[in-house]
């Protein structure tokens, strides 16, 4: 969100927000807006660490959005990182994306805020476990879950750095069974999400936002939603002989 919106939900609060906005949309659309709130995971992110290519790395926020994942963590230290929006379709307006500047920085804050971390590895057939960074980990379905995980994805040339597997103790495999022993970045993700959101939906470890954070990201989406939402509240609080 920029920052003139975001300078509008400090000075008015969601409430006012959430009011005024909630009747410039249709009914089936407010609806949507609040399950989505209520649905949306924050104990389970996704890390695509020094990204190669923007339009995968869009494509990835895509699936992420599409799952209900709210948290994005993205690992560029030298590069700057522009999401190619022809992919996104706008999902980006609907999540929280943290660029991190080395794959130490994401590291370190995600284990403070206690994820378990896992690294996604190719799945090599015949690995004797004499590379210096070990054999590949568990297959994707035998992965146990925890209450806070983040899933470290590779960049689409090299993978995950030494630095990344390294750190991070666990990593799993996406069983394949054809010639082909890879798959696209965001495709590799949407794969994971899919098992993840399946088994955390089914088994009751998706943690909800508490009901103020819900209100603040349900006015955040009422103003990403509206093309010109500072006019419409100026108009609507004028009303009620409240000016902003």
């Amino acid at each position: 969100m920029n920052k003139e919106r975001t300078a509008l939900l400090k000075k008015l609060g969601p409430g006012v927000i959430i009011q005024h906005l909630s009747q410039m949309i249709t009914e089936d659309r407010m609806e949507r807006f609040r399950a989505t709130v209520e649905q949306r995971i924050t104990n389970f992110t996704v890390v695509v660490e020094r990204l190669f290519d923007p339009v995968n790395g869009s494509a990835v926020l895509r699936s992420c959005e599409a799952f209900g994942i709210l948290n994005v963590h993205f690992v560029v230290p030298d590069e700057s990182y522009r999401l190619s929006k022809k992919v996104t379709i706008g999902a980006e307006r609907w999540l929280n994306v943290f660029v991190h500047k080395s794959t130490r920085e994401a590291y370190d804050t995600l284990e403070q805020d206690g994820y378990i971390q896992w690294a996604t590895l190719p799945p090599f057939e015949g690995w004797d476990g004499d590379q210096p960074d070990g054999p590949p980990g568990v297959p994707l379905r035998e992965v146990p879950l925890s209450p806070r995980m983040a899933l470290w994805m590779g960049n689409e040339r090299l993978g995950l750095t030494s630095e990344a597997k390294q750190l991070i103790r666990n990593s799993f495999t996406i069983p394949m069974y054809g010639l082909s022993q890879s798959l696209n970045l965001s495709v590799s993700t949407a794969v994971c999400l899919e098992n993840f959101v399946y088994r955390y939906k089914k088994s009751g470890g998706v943690i909800p936002l508490a009901q103020k954070d819900q209100e603040q990201l349900l006015a955040r989406y009422l103003l990403e939603d509206c093309r010109t939402p500072e006019a419409v509240l100026r108009v609507c609080l004028a009303r009620e002989g409240v000016v902003i």
